[in-house]
Order: structure tokens, then C-alpha cells, then sequence
């Protein structure tokens, strides 16, 4: 069983010692000291962290990057951030120290990124004075920041193509004023009791929303940076805003990709608060913009809530009615699999039929390359034909065949079955 060297980091390194250490050796030390989210300490084998981190080739490859030095993309932070510290109070401190110690490093990735997009070679000095990095911020600094309550986003985006959605900001799910991240005692809030609070006076409001959305509006002033914050268990922030004059637009990736935060490696629906919302859905998120000036933050909007549903759009269909589970290849182990769905289509009004990874890469649309017609999981008489079949593609109901009729057809992955099976 591979583990960390124990002479390279030693266990008893103090707060002031691991200031110098990168995000990489400050993981392989967690590991080796044993940080589990129940408060306890039991060193970490790389056989059983790989398998908490979902037992696939990508995490395995992860975590030898990690290892290297390499920083870890958000969503792999929040999955670092859930198996090491958990919401322990024991682990409090050390999540702080972690949470910092990735926000720098992401600053200084995305800093190196303009460097080259910009022809600079990323070791030579910035012609003109750099805009200053913008610092993430926490709960409890987001709570004391001055509110803009006029500032409002418009619209909230996603998906693409001719079926593209707006959301304008009065149809958002805001959250009154006085809302506040922290409780009277310093314990984060559970967003998913934030909506429950507030729903009957917002019940014209939208709350689905996918993975990826975009966030646009105008800045409080145009020599003003602004950086999105989207909490869920851990603040985090959006991509760096895109800005022209006074306008932003911001990616921000709402939990995991995929259906990873609905389902777990088993293919079992992870059980949720009840938001009386129906199922299939993730948890409760609030997200805020924060306007920087000189690197420093000046106010911040009003918060919003959303609630993550589906993959491309919040009405995607990726669950089984016959099974109760997502449409995998194989039965057992998901997490290193790919999954069917069905979502609308970019270039016409209807749907087709996308193939992705469990957490959402990979992804392809296998009917991309037809003509518009209705592709979906369900034959005329409403039953159920999608399926894999043994030389990994993927059987469905389509329109495409133009005769006024639909019939039951088959399409291969973008993915090779080779390169699809478990680790």
C-alpha cells in the first residue's frame, strides 16, 4: 500500500511551518497524519483515498498531480474538502488553512493564464501595473460586507445554441436582507432551511438551475473587479469574470458535473433535505457577487438561492423508470462509468440524446451529427428503450428516420468502450 514518507512531512509541522508548503504537500500531509471528517486521525493508504475519491483512472491520475504539486480543480477541492474535514468543529482551523492555501493557488493559476493569454511569457514583469488578485471571502466576511441592495444580476444564463435560457433578476430566488451565512453562535446555516423560510413569499421565483450557469450584470463602477462567490458547505469562487466597461459575466460551475451530486458510486439517489421540490435534485445553493476596488472588497449583492437539478438543463432525463438508477454500461460501480440522458437539443426546439462521464466530463451528443428530429428514452407508447448494448452503444427512440414515425435506433459513444471500463 503506497503512502506518503513520513521523514518529507513531518506530523507535528506547525501552522507557521506549512505557511511555505504548497496545496499538493499540504494534501500528502493530511493524508499522512490521518484528518478524517469525524474529528478523528487514521493515515490515509493511497488504495483507500482513491476509492473515496470515486475509484476511477482520473482519480487515481489526480491523485499522483496532487502529489506533484498540482492544485486541484474547484470541484475536486470540494470533494478534498468533504472526505478530509467533513463539517467537524475538531477539523474547523485546518479547514480554514486549507480552504486559504487553494484560493491563493487558484489566484495565481488564473494569474498565470492571462499571462499567456496575453503573449507575456509568465516569468517576465507586467508592463503595467497588474490588477490586484481578489481574495475569496468567507461566511463571516461575506455577512459584514455593506449590502448594494439595487444591485441585481440580469439575466442569470444557461445551456446554449437556439435553446439558450434567461433568467431576468426579478424571477430570482432572493433572500431578504438581513439574511445572514452565520448563525448568532458562528455555525453556517443550512441553505435548504433559508428556502424553506422564504419560499411562500417567493413562490413565483426560479430555483433550478444546472451545473454551469453564467452571471451577468453591471458593476457598481467601472474601474471595479468583481468575483462571484457561490456557498454551499465551503464558499468558492467563480471562473474570473469576463468584463467590458462596466458589464461582468461570470461562470460559476454549481456543485459537482454530472450526476455526481445526485446519485453516489453505487447508482443510489443521495438522500437530501426535503425542499418539497421532487427528487432527483442537489442540495441548496447561495451565491453573491462582491465588487473589489484595488483589490479589496467594497459591498456585495443581496444573495440569491438556487437549487442544482440536472445536467444541461434542469429537466434532463437521466433515471431509469424501469430501474430506479442511471443507465450505465454495467451494473455495479458508477463512478469510473458513463451515463446516458436525454436533454434539449443547441441548433432546434426538441431533444437529443448526450452520453458523459459520472461527474460530467466527457460529455458528447451522440445525435449531434442528425438531422432536428425528437431523440428520447421512451417509444411512442411510453415505455422505455433506452439501453446499452454489448458493443457500447446506445439504443433509443428517435424521429430521425423523417417518415412521420419514430423508431427504435442506435448511435456509439464518443467514448471508446475500452476506454470506458472501471479501474
Amino acid at each position: 500500500m503506497e503512502t506518503f514518507p513520513q521523514a518529507a512531512l513531518p506530523l507535528d509541522a506547525s501552522k507557521q511551518e506549512r505557511a511555505t508548503w504548497s496545496v499538493g504537500k499540504l494534501i500528502a500531509w493530511h493524508l499522512l497524519r490521518g484528518t478524517r471528517p469525524d474529528g478523528t486521525r487514521n493515515p490515509w493508504t493511497r488504495e483507500e483515498f482513491v476509492a473515496e475519491l470515486g475509484g476511477s483512472n482520473g482519480n487515481d491520475r489526480n491523485f499522483r498531480n496532487w502529489k506533484a504539486g498540482k492544485t486541484p480543480t474547484v470541484s475536486s477541492f470540494r470533494t478534498l474538502n468533504r472526505i478530509l474535514f467533513g463539517a467537524h468543529p475538531a477539523n474547523e482551523e485546518l479547514r480554514a488553512e486549507f480552504l486559504q492555501r487553494w484560493s491563493d493557488a487558484h489566484n495565481r493559476r488564473w494569474a498565470e493564464r492571462r499571462a499567456r493569454k496575453s503573449g507575456r511569457p509568465v516569468d517576465q514583469p507586467t508592463p503595467v501595473p497588474p490588477r490586484p488578485e481578489l481574495p475569496l471571502l468567507f461566511y463571516a466576511q461575506l455577512d459584514d460586507l455593506p449590502i448594494d441592495t439595487k444591485w441585481m444580476f440580469h439575466p442569470v444564463q444557461y445551456a446554449e445554441g437556439a435553446q439558450i435560457r434567461s433568467v431576468s433578476a426579478d424571477r430570482l430566488f432572493w433572500l431578504p436582507e438581513e439574511t445572514r451565512l452565520l448563525d448568532e453562535h458562528g455555525y453556517r446555516r443550512d441553505p435548504a432551511i433559508l428556502f424553506g423560510k422564504n419560499r411562500e413569499s417567493r413562490c413565483d421565483s426560479e430555483i433550478f438551475f444546472p451545473h454551469e450557469i453564467y452571471v451577468s450584470g453591471v458593476k457598481r463602477d467601472r474601474n471595479w473587479a468583481v468575483l462571484v462567490h457561490i456557498c454551499t458547505d465551503i464558499p468558492y469562487p467563480s471562473d474570473p469574470a469576463e468584463e467590458a466597461g462596466n458589464v461582468f459575466r461570470a461562470r460559476c460551475l454549481i456543485e459537482l458535473g454530472g450526476i455526481a451530486p445526485f446519485v453516489d458510486r453505487h447508482g443510489t439517489i443521495r438522500p437530501r433535505r426535503d425542499l418539497g421540490l421532487g427528487g432527483e435534485h442537489g442540495d441548496a445553493t447561495v451565491i453573491a457577487a462582491v465588487a473589489y476596488h484595488g483589490g479589496v472588497p467594497q459591498c456585495r449583492s443581496r444573495y440569491f438561492l438556487i437549487v442544482r437539478k440536472g445536467v444541461r438543463y434542469p429537466e434532463d432525463v437521466w433515471l431509469s423508470t424501469r430501474t430506479g438508477r442511471p443507465i450505465c454500461p454495467r451494473e455495479g460501480d458508477i463512478s469510473g462509468q458513463r451515463f446516458v440522458f436525454q436533454s434539449r437539443e443547441a441548433k432546434g426546439g426538441s431533444t437529443d440524446i448526450f452520453v458523459a462521464d459520472y461527474n460530467g466530463g466527457r460529455m458528447c451528443n451522440i445525435t449531434a451529427h442528425d438531422v432536428v428530429a425528437w431523440d428520447g428514452f421512451v417509444n411512442e407508447s411510453g415505455n422505455e428503450v433506452v439501453q446499452w448494448t454489448e458493443d457500447g452503444q446506445v439504443q433509443f427512440y428517435s424521429t430521425v428516420n423523417g417518415k412521420g414515425f419514430g423508431e427504435v435506433i442506435t448511435r456509439p459513444d464518443c467514448v471508446p468502450l475500452s476506454d470506458t471500463k472501471a479501474a
